[in-house]
Order: C-alpha cells, then structure tokens, then sequence
C-alpha cells in the first residue's frame, strides 16, 4: 500500500470525528481548513478548527516522514550490502 494510502486511511477516521464536511469528498488531509469552514462544514463536539489543524501537520509531517523513509530504504540498503565483507 502506498504512502499516500496509508496516510488518507488513518485520517479519514480521524475526519469524521472531527467535522461533518458536506461535500463528503473528505479523505484528502492535505484539504485546506480554511475551505472546509467557507464550505460550511460544521466543527463536532471536543474539536476546533485550530485542533483540527494541528492534527492535519501531523499527518502531513508523517505522510512526507514515511515516503522519505520508503525512498531512503533500498539506498541504505544498497549502502550496507556494497561496505559488507565477504565471509
């Protein structure tokens, strides 16, 4: 499963506790707060749009700290197997 995936998956739980988005096109963390609130999407019970973009950089910050880790794994790889010695 792709990074993107992973990450739209974790967040759209997290999307429906958080706002009842009317154009139910949620999923996508990276959507602007900003144009949630001028959609008219309602902020639920226990959240602020201020909390709810907090949570939004984290998935961001994750989403970019999982897709550096995947595109760094086969070079350190590669790294680690050219510096063994042969036994």
């Amino acid at each position: 499963m792709s990074t993107l995936g992973v990450t739209m998956a974790t967040w759209a739980p997290l999307e429906a506790r958080a706002f009842q988005c009317i154009d139910r096109m949620g999923g996508i963390f990276w959507d602007s707060t900003d144009s949630h609130r001028a959609a008219g999407d309602t902020v639920l019970s226990g959240w602020t749009w201020e909390r709810i973009r907090t949570a939004q950089v984290g998935y961001e910050l994750g989403f970019i700290t999982l897709w550096l880790a995947i595109a760094a794994a086969p070079a350190l790889v590669l790294r680690k197997q050219s510096h063994a010695q042969p036994t």
